[in-house]
């Protein structure tokens, strides 16, 4: 995450999908 998303918002709603996405990926590998 960049200074000036961090500046503009914690909660950007875009940054929170990706972050979701980031993490959904590493929950399937991690269990397979």
């Amino acid at each position: 995450m960049s200074r000036r998303q961090a500046g503009l918002s914690v909660w950007d709603p875009a940054d929170t999908q990706m972050r979701s996405g980031l993490f959904f990926v590493f929950l399937v590998s991690s269990m397979a």
